[in-house]
């Protein structure tokens, strides 16, 4: 998987359990994928945006 399907390799010591996911992996996709998106909520939100995403997405997940 990890060389046809783009998979990447990692440990879980970035794992947050309380969460159930990995914030910094998560962060850097959105940021990768939608980047003008991104930029816009930077833009609106400033310090604090991938707590906040991270603390929104977690929430929408547990429902």
């Amino acid at each position: 998987m990890l060389t046809r399907s783009g998979w990447q390799q990692d440990t879980n010591v970035e794992w947050d359990k309380e969460l159930a996911l990995f914030p910094k992996q998560v962060v850097n996709f959105l940021r990768e994928t939608q980047p003008e998106a991104w930029g816009k909520m930077a833009e609106l939100h400033c310090y604090g945006l991938e707590s906040q995403i991270i603390r929104t997405l977690a929430k929408k997940l547990d429902l």
